[in-house]
């Protein structure tokens, strides 16, 4: 390993790669909930901003997250064979009432 390597894998662990997103998918499966994070993206020949987004699965410890609910997600060592990412906070609760059909 170069000492380059070294240090950015230093810094890396230092400082968690962190993304905020909306749970579009919980209770399915076990202290997993599914997170949508958008993202702008700069069009070079068209001038415009658009939006990207990814779904990534996150390991919920206490099942707190519910449907709709702003989350903050920080990158940890892998849980699974697709989930890297764990939850640290929620943000903001989802606004619709259980009864309320949308």
């Amino acid at each position: 390993m170069t000492k380059d390597a070294e240090i950015k894998k230093e810094v890396s662990e230092k400082h968690p790669q962190r993304l905020s997103g909306v749970v579009v998918s919980c209770g399915k499966m076990t202290k997993t909930i599914t997170v949508k994070v958008d993202r702008l993206v700069w069009h070079l020949k068209l001038h415009k901003q658009f939006s990207r987004s990814k779904k990534y699965l996150v390991h919920d410890e206490k099942s707190e997250a519910q449907l709709n609910d702003k989350v903050v997600i920080e990158k940890c060592r892998p849980m699974s064979a697709r989930k890297n990412f764990r939850l640290v906070s929620r943000v903001a609760a989802s606004v619709i009432d259980k009864g309320e059909t949308v």
